[in-house]
């Protein structure tokens, strides 16, 4: 398994890194970093139980196109994390870990393959990371924990990224079907990461359309068809749960919190809270 970086406009070669063939045999976790030379880079490779995980980042002075080409036992997901420079996240997973954890035969595995291969991330008209992609991302990126602790939390993280592209790529399937155009498509995933971005700002449905290019009629619409709910649940739906995340570190009190997800009033969010998990978020601060 190899992964080439090519100039966008002479074709050239500027990186080749080879991987090992050897990681759905590896149990411990092995980490190594390649440093990228004349680019002020680097790449980091991390192996354990049948899951590869790569990040790289480096200043290039001109376009670049990233390609991997995995083996026929692996299956691959390619996140371009930046445009105004490289800076790639790619996992593989072999075959076998869908038997592992799924009843899937040899043709589910190979349809899984197809699905994810057939839509790169990195084709210009594929939608954008989710911003539940960027958290999971970032999780993996800067974990802290070590041994069979460190391997637990990367194996769930990178299988829970692969259900996430996974029914990206499946919506993405099944609009073809549907009346809303590829266009509309692009400015519905522009206004759900929008909203993901933004949870300490207020935004009407008016200035959410035209901020992504439509109208309140084709938002509400358009919003319930691609994601199956309205745009407000879906906003609301992701500050709890951002804010539930914030209690658990402990590290914000609850008026922060609350401000961190555009409530004035603690109050207010303490009640939202409570509709949405059925208990205070005072309980779970303590």
């Amino acid at each position: 398994m190899a992964a080439y970086l090519h100039s966008t406009n002479t074709k050239e070669l500027l990186k080749q890194h080879q991987y090992t063939d050897t990681f759905p045999n590896i149990t411990a976790c092995k980490e190594q970093v390649t440093i990228i030379q004349n680019h002020h880079g680097s790449y980091k490779d991390i192996y354990f139980e049948g899951v590869h995980i790569g990040y790289g980042n480096a200043q290039l002075a001109h376009k670049s196109s990233f390609r991997i080409e995995p083996t026929s036992e692996t299956i691959a997901l390619h996140f371009k994390l930046a445009t105004d420079y490289c800076e790639v996240f790619n996992i593989h997973l072999h075959a076998g870990i869908f038997k592992r954890y799924i009843q899937a035969d040899g043709s589910a595995v190979d349809s899984f393959r197809q699905l994810i291969q057939s839509a790169s991330i990195f084709y210009q008209e594929y939608p954008a990371i989710t911003f539940e992609m960027h958290q999971i991302i970032h999780d993996i990126i800067h974990c802290q924990r070590r041994g069979l602790f460190k391997i637990i939390f990367l194996k769930v993280k990178a299988i829970e990224l692969l259900l996430l592209q996974l029914e990206q790529l499946t919506a993405e399937q099944e609009l073809q079907q549907t009346a809303l155009k590829q266009s509309e498509i692009k400015k519905l995933y522009a206004a759900r990461d929008y909203l993901s971005q933004h949870m300490s700002e207020p935004c009407t449905l008016v200035e959410l359309a035209h901020h992504v290019g439509t109208n309140e009629f084709t938002l509400k619409k358009g919003f319930k068809q691609l994601f199956g709910t309205t745009v407000f649940a879906y906003w609301n739906h992701i500050k709890m749960e951002y804010a539930c995340k914030m209690l658990s570190k402990k590290e914000m009190n609850i008026s922060q919190i609350a401000e961190s997800v555009g409530y004035k009033n603690p109050q207010h969010f303490s009640a939202a809270f409570k509709r949405k998990y059925g208990y205070t978020p005072s309980k779970l601060k303590h």
